[in-house]
């Protein structure tokens, strides 16, 4: 990925990936409840991963869903994760 990827941009790109594994509305994710709460088990959040490693060229696993339980949690740890990819491409 070459382009720089804002925090809002992240977040509103996962809030997209996340509500349409759901089939909920945006307005029903809270970004501090955790993805169990909102309902995503073991296998949407395979589903849930796959769009967002094939958006971003990323291979994360489950466990970063368990570890960042929460939209917020997610969002700051692949914010991370791009921009140290990005600083190693470059």
């Amino acid at each position: 990925m070459s382009d720089h990827v804002t925090t809002e941009a992240l977040h509103q790109q996962l809030l997209d990936d996340l509500v349409a594994t759901l089939y909920c509305e945006p307005a029903e994710v809270d970004d501090d409840t955790t993805f169990q709460d909102l309902g995503l088990d073991s296998i949407l959040g395979l589903e849930f991963l796959g769009l967002v490693n094939g958006r971003y060229q990323l291979s994360e696993e489950i466990d970063a869903l368990y570890d960042h339980p929460t939209l917020a949690q997610l969002v700051q740890y692949l914010g991370g994760r791009l921009e140290q990819l990005q600083a190693e491409r470059a």
